[in-house]
């Protein structure tokens, strides 16, 4: 029996670096509770070394859900758990709209989304010299039904702050709501929302997507000449 070698960070980035890029790469995503943190950020700082070696086609990111780095412990915030000595191209944030979503039996509320995260992740990011993005977001269809406007008034005010990209998890998977965009009015939204922006791309998000993938619809924001930051 032949073993299977799975190929080490250099490898796998020197492959995503001969892509037509840009390709933005993040290992292991939403960090927090899964282990020991400060290992997680000492794994973080050696793979940006790894990944930003293999050209400017490449950029090194780190997504963090948002909430346990402004709302959590301390051992979570960002002073804590941001990787040192070393450069990130974007920092991403995994926020949605819990606008309908019901929790132990209760609906929530509205997520202010600019004013919970936005504005703080734009202070911080200019401090830390970062650029930053929605890396997943989503509204139930009853947020829909009640702001159908949502999508782009939440891009207008990512942009405002800076931000470069705005990700949304179109998928039934591994969902506490009802995320999905669908076919329709609601699909429309982010399209309407993504028409002018660069970077623009969908992915069906229906049949594939209860298959076995996680689509999602993306726009990048202000344009930028290469995957990295400077």
């Amino acid at each position: 029996m032949r073993a299977r070698v799975t190929p080490g960070p250099e490898s796998l980035a020197k492959q995503f670096a001969a892509l037509d890029g840009p390709v933005w790469l993040a290992f292991h995503h939403e960090p927090e509770n899964d282990g020991n943190i400060q290992t997680w950020r000492k794994v973080q700082e050696r793979l940006a070394t790894i990944v930003r070696n293999q050209g400017d086609n490449i950029a090194y990111t780190v997504v963090l859900t948002g909430w346990h780095e402004f709302y959590g412990t301390d051992e979570f915030s960002l002073a804590k758990i941001w990787p040192r000595g070393v450069k990130v191209d974007v920092a991403g944030f995994d926020v949605y709209n819990s606008h309908g979503v019901v929790k132990d039996g209760k609906e929530l509320k509205a997520t202010d989304m600019d004013g919970a995260y936005f504005a703080k992740i734009q202070k911080w990011a200019k401090q830390e010299g970062v650029a930053w993005g929605l890396a997943e977001t989503g509204f139930s269809d009853k947020a829909f039904a009640e702001d159908p406007n949502w999508i782009k008034r939440t891009h207008k005010q990512l942009v405002d702050r800076d931000g470069v990209a705005f990700a949304y998890f179109n998928t039934t998977l591994n969902s506490i709501s009802t995320w999905r965009l669908g076919e329709g009015a609601k699909w429309d939204s982010f399209r309407t929302a993504a028409k002018n922006t660069r970077g623009y791309r969908v992915r069906d998000q229906s049949r594939q997507a209860e298959r076995n993938t996680s689509a999602r619809g993306a726009m990048n924001s202000p344009p930028s000449p290469s995957a990295r930051t400077r």
